[in-house]
């Protein structure tokens, strides 16, 4: 069984506009869940697609299209062009290693930058994987360092869509992320995955709250060969989450230069399709159910307060690249039956579950 475990709140929003899902809400009373009663919600929370026969559904996974990876798309002179203009930053001494002394890839990242860090002059910094098969690239952007007064706070006057628009860009043109082939439009063009950062003051001083900062949230999503529709809810599954995840911010300094001040790719690995697993080992519904339940109430059972399980991709570490499994994310948040009043909490967990009963040895190959 693969399972992985990760505090995911912010994800778990941004996930649920990929994938057709369920969600089961925990029992009322005082009494901790039971492996039935868990495995009851789990089946409730199966998104339709998922039934006793999933071959089809892992075989259409297996052949999400990719877009070009960062490996071969990022471009070091480019990026350093849009992130410091015409200035020549400094590289840290580990850029001149891409390799281990035992001859393995370096993890490791290659930093550039220009002023100091912890000074107050202006500082900015790109930093990126030395093997970008791993996928992260931090850009940082900080003017110099003076002291403020709440008039002195500058709003950010783009529009929400305009920022959405410029991130998309900036991540596409600087950076090489394949924006059209592997980030969804959202599902609602008029709920975009922006965030406004806003400070308030008391009302004594009369100064109203200020939007600062705008942060562009973005998922990888990957667009299935073969649509699914819940004729129920009528909602269509056009995407399918893998791993990765952008955000770009903007400031008051962005509404001329339209330029963000900082981005960060995390984990937008370069995938490569699992070729060797065969869709005839695909998990049924019934079985997926009974390893997810089996496994949760292994790691404590307890009150649940909302499971939610959508379909998904995870990608199985192979040193410079990751293999594309299918599977499901289960998203867990912990009942509140201590709290006042009773209800969810707001830590969560994420767990993927293979949709493929494979032999560990076949992912050597």
């Amino acid at each position: 069984m693969a399972t992985r475990n990760k505090l995911s709140a912010a994800i778990i929003a941004a996930t649920c506009t990929l994938a057709l899902s369920g969600l089961a809400y925990a029992q009322d009373g005082d009494g901790d869940l039971d492996e039935r009663v868990l495995m009851e919600l789990v089946l409730a929370a199966m998104p339709p697609v998922i039934t006793e026969n999933n071959a089809d559904l892992v075989k259409n996974l297996l052949e999400v299209p990719l877009g070009t990876p960062l490996s071969r798309s990022f471009n070091y002179n480019t990026a350093r062009g849009a992130v410091f203009g015409r200035i020549v930053p400094s590289l840290t001494p580990e850029c001149q290693k891409t390799g281990t002394p035992v001859g393995e890839l370096d993890q490791g990242e290659c930093t550039a930058s220009n002023g100091s860090e912890g000074g107050g002059e202006a500082f900015s910094s790109l930093s990126f994987s030395k093997n970008l098969g791993l996928g992260n690239i931090r850009f940082l952007s900080r003017p110099k360092v003076v002291d403020l007064t709440p008039g002195d706070l500058k709003p950010v006057t783009m529009s929400d869509e305009d920022a959405y628009n410029m991130a998309l860009d900036f991540l596409e043109k600087s950076f090489g992320l394949p924006v059209k082939e592997e980030v969804p439009p959202p599902p609602n063009a008029l709920v975009l995955p922006v965030k406004k950062l806003t400070i308030g003051f008391d009302k004594g001083t009369g100064v109203e709250p200020v939007v600062v900062q705008k942060v562009v949230y973005l998922r990888r999503g990957l667009a299935l060969p073969t649509r699914y529709k819940d004729e129920q809810t009528g909602r269509e599954l056009t995407h399918v989450a893998a791993p990765g995840l952008a955000r770009v911010v903007f400031d008051s300094t962005s509404n001329l230069s339209k330029k963000p001040i900082s981005a960060v790719i995390s984990n937008w690995q370069e995938l490569r399709s699992a070729s060797h697993i065969d869709p005839k080992f695909a998990k049924s519904k019934t079985q997926l159910a009974e390893e997810i339940a089996q496994d949760l109430f292994h790691d404590g059972g307890g009150h649940v307060g909302i499971i939610a399980i959508l379909i998904g991709l995870m990608a199985e570490p192979r040193g410079g690249f990751g293999l594309l499994l299918p599977a499901v994310q289960v998203y867990l948040a912990p009942g509140g039956k201590d709290t006042e009043p009773p209800g969810p909490t707001t830590g969560a967990i994420m767990r993927e579950y293979s949709l493929v009963d494979f032999q560990e040895p076949l992912l050597q190959r």
